[in-house]
């Protein structure tokens, strides 16, 4: 028995007359008679579809949009099979995005894409992360490989590498990757290696239309860069900068977002900082971002700044007049690092009037080390107390320490101690104990907070 793809999808009649509950269930309902009318002769059909009510068009991408978000790819398959005007927004999302491992059928693929289909692609995922049973990861030349498929692909804008090794791959295959994808506006990139910021950077300056840059677990040997980045594009306009945990060299990242150009705009910044780093290129960064700055969090492990103390390598938010959260997280992981004045150095002149709420998690191995962290508790208390902060509603301070074996034992006294080391602030709220361990806080102008200490980690959140 034949079967004809119709131009235009129909629906049958509901008997209960209520209509449909929502687009999914016309959707299912289609499929099941769909299925079912299938055994019935074509004559029989065709008199269905007439006798059909018939869907418009909105409402049939609204159901194939609602199957994509649920990751519905049968039922996509389906959709695709039903008629014409479904057939091209069932493609957008069946081959939107293309993944890529050691065990891809790289010809069967480049086969498949060797025509029109190639045009729907959109998203590129490179998953290199094969270690062949060892520990460490193993060459991919299944890369080098898929070259004549990569070229295929004209219209990638979002692109995502784990694993990759760059020195493994074909000179080539590099050029590929620097002058294939101008399109992307989206990278995350994951336990990525390269053989030094050079390559690194020169990978970075291959997006000029990027706006969304996540990147962790990566590494490279740090090299002067200087010349290269001067091939830097004038203007970078970021929605999204995400320098994560363990990247070697997040100065790399901050400088070439900063330098030698002429205009930047960075909405959401996060930086994961190792102590033993200089903090210039990260303040340089703070500074060319200017207003354009909402959203700041900075993670900086061991021993917060080193001891340089240059006007270039302070960190300051003066510039920042348009942020609205700032999140600090000082980890000392040892008992030798005392040093998070660089907590107090970047609030010291936060002055942004739509700020709201100002976070700052401390992790210490031992209650001690809040009086000994060098840490300027008097001036953090003066500048978010600042009456010019009108939109500031929320301060969180944590302190958190290991518990248990290692750890000292929980200490009551340590929330009144936190209360005492910012008595300006605690003075702008009407105070009274709320059970054990907690406190509500209230300010008479204002709606009413709530300022919470958990012993161990402790906790002092505040509304103003």
């Amino acid at each position: 028995m034949s079967h004809r793809i119709h131009s235009t999808a129909t629906l049958p009649c509901t008997s209960s007359g209520k209509g449909w509950n929502s687009p999914l269930d016309v959707h299912r309902t289609w499929l099941m008679s769909s299925f079912l009318g299938s055994t019935l002769p074509c004559n029989a059909l065709r008199s269905a579809a007439v006798r059909s009510p018939r869907i418009p068009q909105e409402l049939a991408d609204s159901i194939i949009d609602e199957l994509a978000t649920s990751y519905e790819h049968t039922a996509l398959a389906a959709c695709s099979l039903t008629c014409r005007a479904w057939l091209h927004r069932c493609r957008s999302h069946i081959h939107k995005t293309l993944r890529l491992d050691h065990n891809s059928r790289i010809d069967r693929l480049t086969e498949l894409y060797s025509g029109y289909l190639a045009d729907y692609i959109q998203c590129l995922s490179i998953d290199a992360c094969d270690t062949g049973g060892t520990e460490m990861p193993i060459p991919h030349p299944w890369l080098d490989a898929a070259r004549p498929l990569l070229k295929m692909l004209k219209r990638i804008n979002r692109l995502s590498l784990d694993g990759i090794t760059w020195n493994d791959f074909e000179p080539e295959t590099k050029q590929l990757f620097l002058t294939q994808f101008p399109l992307v506006t989206d990278i995350w990139a994951a336990t990525c290696d390269f053989w030094d910021s050079r390559e690194f950077v020169r990978l970075l300056q291959a997006f000029p239309n990027l706006k969304v840059l996540r990147m962790e677990t990566s590494d490279w040997e740090l090299a002067e860069c200087d010349d290269v980045l001067k091939e830097n594009p004038p203007t970078l306009h970021l929605d999204h900068l995400d320098a994560g945990e363990l990247c070697s060299g997040p100065a790399d990242i901050a400088r070439w977002a900063s330098s030698n150009r002429t205009e930047v705009s960075i909405k959401n910044i996060h930086f994961a900082w190792q102590g033993c780093e200089s903090t210039q290129s990260l303040g340089q960064l703070l500074r060319a971002a200017g207003s354009s700055l909402k959203h700041l969090s900075v993670l900086v492990e061991d021993h917060g700044r080193p001891p340089s103390h240059s006007n270039d390598d302070h960190l300051t938010l003066r510039h920042n007049s348009e942020l609205n959260t700032i999140s600090l997280f000082p980890r000392l992981e040892v008992p030798e690092s005392a040093d998070i004045s660089w907590v107090s150095d970047i609030l010291s002149d936060v002055s942004s009037p739509r700020l709201e709420m100002v976070a700052v998690y401390i992790k210490v191995p031992s209650y001690n080390h809040l009086t000994h962290s060098n840490c300027r508790w008097d001036t953090i208390d003066k500048a978010l107390s600042n009456r010019n902060l009108e939109s500031l509603k929320r301060v969180d301070v944590c302190v958190l320490r290991p518990i248990g074996s290692g750890g000292d034992s929980l200490d009551p006294n340590v929330p009144g101690f936190l209360r005492t080391l910012m008595p300006t602030l605690e003075s702008l709220f009407e105070s009274y104990d709320y059970g054990h361990g907690f406190i509500r806080a209230q300010r008479e102008d204002m709606q009413p907070g709530f300022r919470e200490f958990d012993i161990g980690p402790i906790h002092f959140r505040g509304s103003r």
